[in-house]
């Protein structure tokens, strides 16, 4: 449970740097930048070590393709979109239905369980988040009301959110049949799907080929969003989905957005209101909740597997 609350608290700082690095280079452009550059790294450091050979069979292939695919491009890419025409309130209120889309496949596809005592933390720890979502400034409605083009906004963030749930379903799948080179997978999928931003970028964002205006903190704030987003989130879920079920990694992600808070109060001076610190409170009786059960239900398989073994 640690190293979860941990991560969460180490990606929080995403924000704050990605909205720092947004004042020197347009999104998508800077996604293909840090995807191109990490992938390097990763691809680097793992050949080096020497830990693992990728198998490029049909499955490996396959797999790979749907970490570029859903993991990486199009997540990224339907978020981008979507923001032109989204606030930011309503765009995380449908990030946050991550934990309850993952429940549903990972009931369907790796046959999880989940117990009363698990649904109860699950609801609790979604319904905190409801009047810190209702409580976002009004300033934001212009931004929905500009250039509408119907609901395909929220369309798209939905899809994006099942996009990013499919990736890590295929990185679980591709941890049983690579256990080595999760790492590798991940690097891969970050450099090819780089290529897939450039031209995106060019194409809807600006035909400049380095569309930077201040080079030494634009290559400052990638370091930072590299490290935390590339480097240790990535690899760090996928770390940890060798430990925990997919739908109590993702439920551990209601802790981001609240690190978030807490750095934007600290960093940034933003205030802190009495909604995030009832999401606060939902989001750790419900994560205990859910955490329990699972550490309880785990107890007791390995007992019935001691027992069949005596």
């Amino acid at each position: 449970m640690f190293l979860l609350v941990l991560l969460n608290a180490i990606t929080g700082a995403t924000y704050p740097i990605a909205k720092a690095a947004l004042n020197f280079a347009p999104a998508i452009f800077m996604t293909a930048m840090r995807m191109f550059i990490a992938g390097i790294l990763i691809i680097g450091w793992e050949w080096l070590r020497g830990s693992c050979r990728y198998k490029f069979d049909k499955q490996g292939v396959a797999l790979l393709a749907a970490l570029v695919l859903f993991n990486v491009y199009l997540t990224n890419v339907l978020q981008f979109w979507a923001l032109n025409y989204v606030g930011a309130g309503k765009a995380a209120f449908i990030a946050n239905l991550t934990p309850f889309i993952s429940a549903l496949l990972a009931y369907f596809f790796f046959k999880e369980s989940f117990s009363v005592k698990k649904l109860i933390g699950l609801s609790i720890g979604f319904l905190s988040f409801i009047p810190l979502i209702i409580s976002q400034p009004t300033v934001e409605a212009a931004v929905e009301t500009a250039s509408r083009v119907g609901y395909w906004p929220e369309i798209a963030l939905v899809v994006s959110t099942l996009m990013s749930v499919l990736g890590w379903l295929a990185m679980k799948r591709l941890m049983q049949v690579q256990t080595n080179c999760i790492m590798m997978a991940n690097g891969l999928s970050m450099l090819i799907g780089s290529f897939l931003f450039f031209p995106t970028s060019w194409a809807v964002e600006t035909r400049d080929l380095f569309p930077v205006s201040n080079v030494p903190y634009f290559l400052l704030s990638m370091a930072g969003l590299i490290f935390v987003n590339n480097l240790v989130s990535y690899n760090g879920f996928a770390f940890l989905m060798g430990r925990y079920s997919t739908t109590l990694l993702f439920f551990g992600g209601f802790l981001n957005p609240l690190f978030a808070s807490l750095y934007g109060w600290y960093f940034l001076g933003e205030e802190i209101t009495w909604q995030v610190y009832v999401a606060v409170a939902g989001v750790v009786v419900g994560l205990i909740l859910f955490y329990l059960d699972e550490k309880k239900a785990n107890e007791d398989k390995n007992s019935k597997i001691y027992k069949a073994k005596l």
